[in-house]
């Protein structure tokens, strides 16, 4: 595979790229394009001058590079998870800087299967049990959520979109907390079934019991 062919998402001319699935206020858009019968999704990160400055100097890693840190942590741990195939940077000036990650098909989102969450109750319980496994290895998701984990045909369920991950050694009362309250937005404010909604408060609290975290959420 020659993977330089994707460095054309590092330009501007879209009428070369694939199909854009999303855009998030133009500076990270995410494409589809299919070749030789084989599905890739392109993330684009187009970086503020900020950011911009202090990646090319070094300082800081891009949204792309940052992927690449947590997978390879993820793999250390043997947890499934969409890898990034080609990353590549370009960088117009010290201020300018725009990132590419592309990865493969990884499945279907575990949103998708809510409808029949009972016949696929064994997969929403990896789920929270990798979450688990997470933070148990000091790795933990600002953001994890039933569209961050894909069901593959091989029958393997595998996270995705590494952007609101974190390494971090030490964490507070409060950090612990809002990652709870992340959690529970998977049922909160969405309309849920009340029987999945249940399921969902159910795990949760055992994800809380699991962690030993009961009395610093409080």
């Amino acid at each position: 595979m020659n993977w330089g062919i994707f460095d054309k998402y590092l330009l501007n001319d879209e009428k070369k790229l694939g199909e854009c699935i999303q855009n998030y206020k133009s500076n990270r858009i995410v494409y589809r394009e299919e070749i030789d019968g084989k599905i890739y999704y392109i993330k684009k990160y187009i970086m503020k001058k900020k950011d911009s400055f202090f990646c090319n100097l070094g300082i800081k890693n891009d949204l792309a590079k940052h992927y690449e840190k947590i997978s390879k942590e993820l793999k250390r741990i043997n947890v499934l998870h969409v890898e990034p195939e080609y990353i590549s940077v370009r960088s117009k000036n010290i201020f300018q800087r725009t990132a590419i990650l592309v990865m493969k098909d990884g499945g279907i989102t575990l949103e998708s299967y809510i409808k029949n969450y009972e016949i696929e109750q064994e997969y929403f319980k990896i789920f929270f049990n990798l979450f688990v496994k997470l933070c148990q290895n000091k790795i933990y998701s600002r953001d994890y959520n039933l569209e961050g984990a894909l069901l593959g045909k091989d029958g393997e369920l595998r996270l995705i979109d590494f952007d609101k991950y974190r390494i971090k050694r030490i964490v507070t009362k409060k950090f612990k907390k809002k990652l709870i309250e992340n959690l529970k937005e998977n049922y909160l404010y969405k309309n849920r079934d009340i029987n999945f909604e249940n399921f969902l408060k159910k795990e949760i609290d055992r994800v809380i019991k699991e962690l030993g975290w009961e009395k610093d959420i409080e």
